[in-house]
C-alpha cells in the first residue's frame, strides 16, 4: 500500500449518532488491505468495527493506519443536537387588531447560545419584535427564529395568516334596542 486516504464526512455529527468509517488505499489491488481505525481522545466519542459512535459534545481526531503503516487522519466536530420549537402551532392566524406572543423554547436547555434573531418574509403583512406578531394587512409570511450555537445557524419558521376581524351586524330599533 503506497497511500491511504480517510473518506470526508459532510454531515453535521450530533451526540448519539452513528458514522460508517470509510478510507481509500492506492493502490486498490493489495492482497491485505486491512485498516486499523483509532481515535486520539476517546471521551467524546468510540470506534468499533470502523463505527464512529458520538458520545459527547467535543473535537476528535480519527486516524486509520494500514498494514504496512501508512496513516491519514481526519478532525471531526461532535455537537449537541439543538432544537428550536414554539408554544403554537407551525401555523398560526391572527386578526389584524390582535398580536400574538411566541414564546421559543431552546432544547436542551443548558446550552449556551447568543441571542434570538427573527426573520420575516413579508414586512408588509405583518411584524415581528422579540417575539410579538402585530398584524398589518391581510395575507401570509413566514417568520423564522435562529440561533447560533457552535457555528452552526438552527432555525425554526412558523406560517402566519392575518385575517381581517369578523363583523358582527348588529340591526337596532329606533329606541336603540337590538332586533
Amino acid at each position: 500500500i503506497e497511500s491511504v486516504n480517510i473518506q470526508p464526512i459532510t454531515n453535521k455529527i450530533v451526540v448519539g449518532d452513528l458514522v460508517e468509517l470509510n478510507a481509500t488505499i492506492y493502490p486498490a489491488n493489495v492482497k491485505d488491505s486491512t485498516l486499523s481505525w483509532s481515535l486520539e481522545e476517546t471521551n467524546y466519542a468510540s470506534i468499533e468495527n470502523n463505527v464512529l459512535t458520538a458520545l459527547k459534545p467535543g473535537n476528535i481526531v480519527v486516524n486509520v493506519t494500514t498494514v504496512n503503516n501508512k496513516k491519514d487522519s481526519i478532525e471531526l466536530t461532535i455537537y449537541t443536537d439543538v432544537e428550536i420549537t414554539f408554544d403554537v402551532e407551525d401555523s398560526i392566524e391572527i386578526e389584524i387588531d390582535k398580536t400574538k406572543k411566541i414564546n421559543v423554547s431552546i432544547s436542551p436547555s443548558n446550552i449556551q447560545f447568543g441571542n434570538i434573531h427573527w426573520y420575516n418574509e413579508n414586512e408588509e403583512i405583518a411584524t415581528i419584535e422579540n417575539g410579538f406578531i402585530t398584524p398589518l394587512k391581510e395575507g401570509k409570511t413566514n417568520i423564522t427564529a435562529s440561533i447560533y450555537y457552535e457555528d452552526i445557524e438552527i432555525k425554526k419558521t412558523i406560517e402566519i395568516y392575518v385575517d381581517l376581524p369578523d363583523i358582527i351586524n348588529v340591526n337596532l330599533s329606533e329606541n336603540g334596542n337590538e332586533n
